[in-house]
């Protein structure tokens, strides 16, 4: 319903596939930002990088443990 699924699904599982310094770049909807900023928080993700796309919206997002 507030199109996160896949990034949940992504998100609990990607531990399995990092290197223990890997990371994962995720782009996202304008208003989703602070929404995967909890998912990632909640699956182990501590560090979060933003990016704003040229209309200075959040866009893209760099996470890693």
């Amino acid at each position: 319903a507030d199109g996160l699924d896949v990034y949940r699904r992504m998100l609990s599982t990607a531990s399995r596939y990092l290197k223990p310094s890997g990371w994962i770049a995720l782009e996202h909807g304008d208003e989703q930002a602070e929404a995967l900023s909890t998912i990632a928080a909640q699956n182990g993700f501590a560090h979060v990088l933003k990016y704003l796309d040229l209309n200075q919206q959040p866009r893209i997002m760099i996470i890693w443990r």
